[in-house]
């Protein structure tokens, strides 16, 4: 497979090339704009060096949700450049000894969080050193600690609450290529006690499969998928533990303890700040629209004036809190200035390739929209009076993005080259069926929730992800053999999502 972005390039001069042979055969399209007005538009041929400016529209587009993942990087490399987190685990585990089987529900639990809130996959492969080889001498075996790692990111990636790769890509894209000329704005509040709803009962699912494991193997190594590799990765964890555990003796200063803590607190005044409190106390919406959502009282307009309100917050406001508590942990921690930036930009270096990924892959509905094949797609997909039903479009668009994932590994990318096609689809489907503005945009945080499921589902296995390999290698845990187990929890997570998940969505819908 090429790489993300050569499959991005290609993709733009596909539709370059498709836009000349439509245009040289007259191809018109028809649409219903958001009036419910019947429009008619020919298909615009795209000049061939069209794409520079299509490239920088894109950055354009996503420039917030890219800042804000070099901000949110740099953050998590702070915590990760001091020791902190690695010595909170160490000490956890120290803490723990002799009651190893409590540490599986709570590292699970630990690593669905990073990836639910910031989508870190790669980002854990430092820690497989760490709990691979304790819990190998801890009675268990490799595949127990690939289970806790690999499948805890996974599943909190797949059930995304506020990540920025799934949820806030989508979010973006949508608003920047389809709502952007009508009144409509999708915002990270709208779907997420859904969300929310969704990581419990996977990351529940996701515990109980991999503690039961455990406790087969500890009950009888026999029943190890590894058993073949017992003695070869007991000596392989015998020699990296006094490495890896370096820290299992040093105890957690107060200050070590409060910047932990102050890291971790981030993340609850983020998912604070995104769940819709209008929804509960409807006075609320009231009052800050009358405050005109970012104009504060009197006494405090000096501080926050320019912020949104609670419940509102957007990527600016992101922005600013974790460039602040990135400042407050590092000064805790007794990191000087330099260090700071030095380890903020290492952050930001590291996901500068697919902050590039985002700015060149907004080329493609960019393109789709200058030429109006984007139209013209919707056009030939949707008949003129599409009788859908909510069930039957967020299941074929649920086996719609896992078929793509398998080919786009990158979720991002997968995100910026179908997500505001298929939100236009549905803006024509359920427009034409007279649904509401409310409606739909509450359709279109739905149709984000079986994106990140689909996606995330085919990443936990599919070998062109990075992590799945890096998991593997870094575990001592050969691909076929973490293929059975893994397989079957995603069946398991496959068939909650048909039975439960979709019709569950639809049920609510309808209240």
């Amino acid at each position: 497979m090429p790489s993300s972005l050569s499959l991005i390039i290609i993709i733009l001069f596909i539709i370059i090339i498709f836009s000349w042979i439509l245009d040289w055969t007259n191809a018109t399209t028809s649409f219903i704009d958001q009036n419910g007005t019947q429009q008619t538009q020919e298909v615009q041929a795209l000049g061939l060096l069209s794409f520079g400016n299509s490239i920088s529209k894109g950055f354009t587009n996503a420039s917030s949700l890219i800042l804000y993942l070099l901000v949110l990087s740099a953050y998590i490399e702070i915590i990760m450049y001091t020791g902190v987190l690695e010595t909170g685990i160490t000490a956890l585990i120290k803490k723990l000894n002799g009651k190893e089987i409590l540490i599986i529900p709570i590292l699970f639990v630990f690593f669905s969080l990073c990836g639910t809130i910031t989508g870190m996959q790669e980002g854990t492969i430092g820690f497989f050193l760490l709990v691979v080889p304790f819990l190998i001498l801890a009675g268990f075996d490799a595949m127990t600690g690939l289970l806790v790692i690999l499948l805890g990111t996974t599943t909190g990636f797949t059930a995304s609450i506020v990540n920025p790769f799934s949820v806030g890509i989508s979010i973006d894209l949508i608003n920047n290529n389809v709502l952007d000329s009508t009144n409509l704005q999708l915002t990270m509040e709208q779907g997420i006690m859904m969300r929310i709803a969704i990581w419990i009962l996977f990351t529940t699912i996701g515990v109980i499969f991999v503690t039961l494991y455990a406790h087969k193997v500890k009950k009888n190594p026999n029943n190890s998928v590894v058993r073949d590799d017992y003695q070869k990765n007991k000596d392989w964890a015998q020699q990296h533990l006094n490495t890896s555990m370096s820290n299992q003796y040093k105890k957690m200063t107060k200050r070590e303890m409060i910047g932990l803590g102050l890291f971790f607190l981030a993340f609850f005044i983020l998912i604070f700040n995104s769940i819709p409190w209008g929804e509960f106390f409807p006075k609320y919406d009231t009052y800050v629209t009358n405050h005109q959502y970012t104009y504060f009282p009197n006494y405090i307009s000096w501080l926050f004036n320019g912020m949104n309100y609670p419940g509102y917050w957007s990527l600016g406001d992101y922005i600013t809190e974790f460039i602040l508590f990135s400042l407050a942990i590092g000064f805790l921690l007794r990191m000087n200035l330099k260090d700071i930036t030095t380890s903020m930009w290492i952050g930001a270096k590291a996901i500068l390739p697919i902050a590039i990924i985002i700015g060149v892959a907004g080329a493609i509905p960019v393109s789709l929209s200058y030429s109006n094949l984007d139209f013209f797609i919707v056009g030939l997909v949707i008949p003129e009076q599409a009788n859908v039903t909510l069930f039957m479009f967020l299941l074929i668009t649920f086996f719609i993005f896992i078929f793509l994932a398998c080919f786009i590994p990158s979720t991002s990318s997968l995100a910026t080259i179908s997500m505001p096609l298929i939100a236009l689809i549905s803006l024509q489907i359920f427009g034409t069926q007279g649904y509401s503005e409310v409606d739909q945009l509450k359709i279109l945080s739905y149709l984000i929730i079986v994106f990140t499921i689909a996606t995330g589902l085919i990443n936990m296995f599919i070998p062109t992800q990075v992590v799945v390999l890096s998991s593997c290698e870094a575990s001592q845990v050969p691909y076929s053999k973490m293929l059975k187990p893994v397989l079957l929890y995603i069946s398991i997570l496959f068939l909650t999502t048909i039975l439960f998940i979709i019709p569950g969505i639809t049920l609510w819908f309808k209240l």
